[in-house]
């Protein structure tokens, strides 16, 4: 009975919604790493870790954010198409879930325009982003299922 249950679950479509977030974060994360790589400054993660890190360290967890990006892009977008296994579907996945995190703890809060700096400055802005990282967070939620 689990077992048939299971056969279904995978076998389950996926909404016309919930399709196109997964197409939204493969080309964010695609785009963001592609980004990161080829310009001095990269994406709001490379921002972050440029307030938190400083110089050669700052360059290369930049370098290996954005190629975890790139390759998190292309895995969203090729899932779409094939299917890669439930096991290293939920691993991949968790990875991404995990990275996002990841991503909202350094920008939203250590960064400096974190939670705790932007007290004094500007609280609207520091919510704002923080509301939508957490529609990302809650994309990859909804599409890791």
């Amino acid at each position: 009975m689990i077992l048939h249950f299971k056969e279904e679950k995978m076998k389950e479509k996926r909404s016309f919604g919930t399709i196109l977030l997964q197409i939204a974060l493969g080309i964010m994360f695609l785009v963001g790493g592609i980004f990161t790589l080829s310009s001095g400054t990269g994406d709001q993660i490379a921002v972050a870790i440029r307030t938190i890190f400083t110089g050669d360290i700052a360059n290369v967890v930049c370098i290996i954010l954005a190629v975890i990006e790139i390759i998190l892009g292309v895995f969203l977008i090729l899932r779409l198409f094939i299917n890669l296994g439930t096991k290293l579907d939920s691993v991949l996945m968790l990875i991404v879930l995990i990275c996002w995190i990841v991503v909202i703890v350094l920008a939203d809060f250590l960064s400096s325009s974190g939670l705790f700096q932007s007290l004094n400055k500007n609280l609207l802005k520091w919510l704002y982003q923080f509301a939508s990282h957490l529609i990302i967070l809650g994309a990859i939620i909804k599409v890791r299922g």
